[in-house]
């Protein structure tokens, strides 16, 4: 599993969990038909965006309907201070030391 700390603009902060085969199944084909999204990042803030603001699992994600929703997930950092404001600040790469 690959590992993304995720924040948003109002303070909710979580740490996702993504299996290699969700990066994976985003070449050029499938960018070509669904998102342009070039990097795990953008991969990683897709996903996130949908699993926390729009409550919906990896599985009924356009791209993604043929993997089991357990090949994502994540854990709450901060929950926020504001309902409102939805927009995704930034996304980095939790990498192990061993991947270092």
């Amino acid at each position: 599993m690959r590992k993304f700390r995720v924040e948003f603009e109002d303070g909710k902060e979580i740490i996702l969990f993504l299996n290699e085969r969700v990066i994976d199944v985003v070449d050029d084909e499938w960018r070509s038909l669904l998102y342009d999204l070039k990097t795990p990042e953008d991969i990683a803030a897709h996903v996130a965006y949908n699993l926390v603001i729009n409550k919906l699992t990896l599985n009924e994600l356009d791209g993604w309907a043929d993997q089991p929703k357990e090949n994502s997930s994540f854990d709450w950092v901060s929950y926020g201070e504001k309902e409102d404001d939805d927009k995704i600040f930034k996304v980095t790469e939790i990498k192990d030391r061993a991947q270092s």
